[in-house]
C-alpha cells in the first residue's frame, strides 16, 4: 500500500493539450499578385480621369483599347507562382512599363504605336462627290467610321464633298448618295474589319465639306478622334454619336441658328464657339467636368451667354454624355 501511495506521488502529470496549443501557425503568404495588378490598375484609371477632368493633361481615351495585351499579360502574371524578389521584381517591372506604356498610349493623339507598318498593309483611297441635280441647295452628310482619327475641314472647289482615308488595308471608303427634293443625302462610310497588330489608331479618314451651300453633318464611330474646323462650313445641324472619344470641334456662324448635339460615351471633348454668337447648353448627361467660358447656369443643367436671348447669332449645344469633360471656349 505504501509503495502504490509512492509511485502516485512520482507519477508525471500529463497536460491536455488546449485548443492554442493544436493550432498550427499559419503561413505568410504575403500580397496576392492578381489582387495587386487589380488595384493598381483602378488607382491609375481614377488619376488618369483626374487629370483629364482638371484639363491637366490631354486624354485620348479611344487609344486605350491598344494597351489590352497587357490584361493577357497580367493574368499570366497572376498565374506564376513567383516568390521572394522574383515576385517583386517582375511585378514590379511590369508595373512601371505598363504605366509608361499607358501615358505614352493615352496622351498622344496618335496612340501607342512606335513602329511604322509596313506598307505593303497600307493603302490609301479617296471618293469625292458632286451635286447630283442643279436643284440641290442644301447637304445632308452623314459619316460612318469605325476606330479611326477623323479630321474635318472646309472645301474648296465645284465638289460638295470630298474623303481621302489612310489607314489599314482591311478598311474600304465608300460614298452613297441619293436626292430628296432639293436636299442631297450623302454617306461617307469606312467599311471592314481595322483590326491588325499595328492598331487602328493609324488609320486616318480626311473630310472636306463645302462652303457654299447649308450642311446638316452627322457623324457615327465608334472609339474615334475627331478634329473638326467647321468654322468656315454652313453648318445647321451637328450631330455626333460616339463610344469613347476624343472630340475637337470649331463651330462657326455662317448660319443664323446652328444646333450641336453630342451623345457620347467617356469623352474629351473641346468646342469653339463665336464670341458674337448667343450660346446655350443644355445637359442631358453627368458631366465629370466642365469649364464654360462665359457661359452661366440659368437653370439645372441648362446654361446661357448673357446675350443669348438678343444676339443675332444663336448656337444650341445639347450633350449627352458619360464620364466625360466639356470645354466651350469663345473666339
Amino acid at each position: 500500500m505504501a509503495k502504490s501511495n509512492h509511485e502516485s506521488k512520482h507519477k508525471p502529470e500529463v497536460k491536455e493539450k488546449t485548443s492554442v496549443d493544436k493550432a498550427k501557425p499559419t503561413d505568410d503568404k504575403g500580397w496576392d499578385t492578381g489582387t495587386v495588378l487589380l488595384g493598381v490598375g483602378l488607382i491609375t484609371a481614377g488619376i488618369v480621369f483626374l487629370l483629364g477632368t482638371l484639363n491637366i493633361v490631354d486624354i485620348y481615351l479611344g487609344n486605350i483599347w491598344q494597351l489590352w495585351p497587357l490584361v493577357i499579360v497580367g493574368v499570366g502574371i497572376s498565374f506564376l507562382h513567383l516568390k521572394g524578389a522574383w515576385k517583386n521584381s517582375v511585378v514590379g517591372l511590369f508595373i512601371v512599363a505598363s504605366l509608361g506604356l499607358l501615358y505614352v498610349t493615352i496622351t498622344n493623339e496618335e496612340g501607342g504605336r512606335l513602329v511604322g507598318s509596313k506598307d505593303e498593309n497600307r493603302k490609301q483611297s479617296e471618293v469625292a462627290v458632286g451635286k447630283k441635280a442643279n436643284s440641290v441647295d442644301s447637304l445632308d452628310l452623314k459619316i460612318e467610321t469605325g476606330a479611326m482619327k477623323v479630321v474635318i475641314d472646309p472645301l474648296n472647289g465645284s465638289q460638295i464633298a470630298k474623303a481621302m482615308l489612310d489607314g489599314n488595308r482591311r478598311f474600304e471608303l465608300k460614298a452613297d448618295t441619293t436626292v430628296s427634293n432639293t436636299t442631297q443625302q450623302t454617306t461617307i462610310s469606312t467599311k471592314g474589319s481595322g483590326f491588325g497588330w499595328t492598331g487602328l489608331s493609324n488609320n486616318k479618314l480626311n473630310v472636306q465639306i463645302t462652303k457654299d451651300i447649308p450642311v446638316m453633318l452627322r457623324m457615327d464611330a465608334g472609339a474615334a478622334s475627331l478634329d473638326a474646323n467647321l468654322a468656315d462650313i454652313r453648318i445647321k445641324e451637328f450631330t455626333v454619336d460616339a463610344g469613347a472619344s476624343s472630340l475637337k470641334a470649331t463651330i462657326g456662324n455662317k448660319e443664323d441658328t446652328v444646333k450641336v448635339s453630342i451623345d457620347a460615351g467617356a469623352s474629351s471633348i473641346t468646342l469653339r464657339v463665336p464670341k458674337d454668337s448667343g450660346v446655350r447648353v443644355e445637359s442631358e448627361g453627368g458631366l465629370s467636368s466642365k469649364n464654360f467660358e462665359d457661359i452661366y447656369e440659368v437653370s439645372n443643367g441648362v446654361y446661357e451667354s448673357k446675350d443669348y436671348n438678343q444676339a443675332a447669332k444663336k448656337i444650341t449645344i445639347i450633350s449627352d454624355v458619360g464620364a466625360s469633360s466639356i470645354k466651350i471656349e469663345r473666339y
